[in-house]
C-alpha cells in the first residue's frame, strides 16, 4: 500500500518569538516521532542539505542564524525521519568556525536533536534570548547594513519592546536620538541632529531625500557631452547653390 506524506507548509513567524516558536515545532516533531508508527523513510543520501547553505558561523549576526535553522528545520521535516537523526546532516551543514564549535560539544548533545538544537540556539541566536527592550537599546548598524535598511530593523525592535514611537508617541523623540546614535554614521548623525526631527517617519523621508542627493551627485559626467542650449547657430553665408552655411558658437 503506497504511503502518502503532507508536505509541511514553510512556518510563519510574523508577531511571535522565533526560539519560542521554532522550540514549539521541535516539540511537536519529537512527539509525533514517538506516537506515529508510520514507516520512516530513512536518509541515505542527505538529499535536503542540496538546498541547505552552508553555516560557516557567526556569533554577531543572531538574525542570520536563526533564519538558517529555520531553514534547515523546514528541509529535515519534509524528509519524515525522526529528529535525532537530524544531528548528522545538521553536521554536515556546518563550516569553518561552526564546525569546530560542534566538535567540542559532548557526545550526547552531537546526538540528541534538541539538545543540539538549543546548544545552537544559545551560542549562535543569543539575541533572541534577550529581553526586546535590552534588544533594542544593544542594537548597532553593521558593517555592510544600508541606512534604511537599520532604521526598518530598528523600528521592529521598538515594536517587540512596545515602545510607543510613532508620531506624538511618548518614545518617538527618544526612538530618534537613538537612532542617530547607532546608525554609524557620523557625519549623517552630526547634520541631522540640528534638524530636531522628533518623528521616525520624517527623519526616514529626510534620510532618503540626503541619499538621492548623494547618488546624483556622484554620477559620472559623460566627456564631451554639451547642453544644446549652450550652442547657438549664426548664419555666415548663402553660397549661389543656395546651401546655408553655419558657424556654432558658445554662448557667454
Amino acid at each position: 500500500m503506497m504511503t502518502t506524506y503532507c508536505v509541511p507548509q514553510r512556518p510563519t513567524y510574523e508577531g511571535k518569538d522565533p526560539q519560542a516558536e521554532l522550540t514549539r515545532q521541535m516539540r511537536k516533531i519529537a512527539a509525533l516521532n514517538d506516537s506515529d508508527p508510520t514507516p520512516r523513510i530513512e536518509i541515505t543520501s542527505h538529499r535536503p542539505l542540496d538546498r541547505i547553505k552552508p553555516f560557516s558561523g557567526s556569533r554577531n549576526k543572531s538574525g542570520s542564524s536563526m533564519q538558517w535553522l529555520r531553514t534547515f528545520v523546514y528541509e529535515m521535516t519534509d524528509t519524515h525521519t525522526e529528529a535525532d537523526k537530524w544531528c548528522i546532516p545538521f553536521e554536515l551543514s556546518l563550516r569553518d568556525g561552526a564546525i569546530h564549535w560542534f566538535r567540542q560539544l559532548p557526545k550526547k548533545t552531537k546526538r540528541t536533536w534538541k539538545l543540539l538544537s538549543n546548544a545552537f540556539i544559545r551560542y549562535y541566536c543569543s539575541q533572541f534570548t534577550q529581553t526586546a527592550l535590552s534588544r533594542y537599546y544593544s542594537a548597532k548598524r553593521e558593517r555592510s547594513e544600508h541606512l534604511c535598511d537599520y532604521l526598518n530593523r530598528l523600528n521592529g525592535y521598538t515594536q517587540n519592546a512596545r515602545l510607543q514611537f510613532e508620531k506624538g508617541g511618548c518614545d518617538a523623540k527618544e526612538h530618534v536620538q537613538q537612532f542617530l546614535a547607532t546608525c554609524g554614521d557620523d557625519n549623517m548623525a552630526e547634520s541631522l541632529y540640528h534638524t530636531r526631527v522628533n518623528d521616525i517617519h520624517e527623519l526616514e523621508e529626510i534620510i532618503e531625500d540626503v541619499l538621492k542627493g548623494k547618488e546624483r551627485m556622484t554620477k559620472p559626467v559623460i566627456p564631451g557631452a554639451m547642453n544644446p542650449m549652450a550652442v547657438k547657430s549664426d548664419v555666415t553665408d548663402v553660397s549661389q547653390t543656395g546651401v546655408v552655411t553655419t558657424t556654432a558658437t558658445h554662448r557667454e
